[in-house]
């Protein structure tokens, strides 16, 4: 046999076969992820805002919250060719459904629709039954995207590597609302999203008290600045 991506050989063996048997090896399947996925430590912080942080929210009040497991996310926001690569494999395998002006669900019922294709932000595209990424945006995070377009993303996940997915289109529900112990890829609650992001930091932003227009992009010009 010759090396097979994605899959572990059989162990070196050998066999003496009478005429007309047959012998069959087996291999252990392990699928490259889509995503990089880095392991975030169980761990405490300050969750919320100080109430004399400009543009805050009234129910944005600090609290301290415990995560108690350790938890898997992505190094970086998926991107637009990470994400039509996956929705090509799940429109392949009747996930979902297409036309050049949408993506939508076909899971347990649902016809949600996952990736708004013909908003102009748009970067990838839909024809003769292929995905393709503009030129040039390969590596660019995916917009358009609605939330049921990240379930629905984190679900093929799980399916194309064997897991069980984690939501119910039907509900939506995560694991019967027991996301913590779900067997699939799933989106990080609110805490566990603030807990990575801010990696620590105790300031209005995980970069600092202010943003730097000349350093960091993509985000909200208006936003205070100290």
């Amino acid at each position: 046999w010759s090396y097979v991506e994605e899959w572990n050989p059989p162990t070196t063996d050998s066999q003496i076969l009478l005429d007309g048997e047959t012998i069959t090896f087996t291999g252990t399947y392990n699928p490259i992820s889509v995503v990089n996925m880095i392991e975030i430590l169980a761990g405490s912080f300050v969750m919320g805002s100080p109430t004399d942080e400009p543009g805050r929210n009234s129910n944005e009040t600090e609290h301290t919250v415990t995560l108690t497991t350790d938890f898997f996310m992505s190094a970086t926001e998926v991107t637009n060719q990470q994400y039509a690569d996956l929705a090509q494999w799940a429109y392949n395998n009747g996930y979902c459904s297409s036309s050049s002006s949408s993506l939508t669900d076909n899971l347990d019922g649902s016809t949600q629709e996952l990736l708004d294709l013909d908003d102009t932000d748009c970067e990838i595209s839909f024809s003769g039954s292929i995905f393709s990424v503009d030129a040039g945006k390969e590596n660019h995070p995916v917009m358009e995207v609605t939330w049921y377009g990240s379930v629905a993303f984190c679900d093929w996940l799980s399916l194309q590597e064997g897991l069980t997915r984690a939501y119910d289109h039907s509900n939506w529900q995560c694991n019967s609302n027991a996301p913590y112990q779900a067997n699939g890829y799933r989106l990080p609650t609110e805490a566990e999203w603030e807990y990575a992001c801010r990696a620590s930091t105790t300031t209005a932003f995980n970069t600092g008290d202010c943003l730097d227009a000349g350093t960091e992009a993509n985000y909200y010009g208006g936003a205070p600045q100290t």
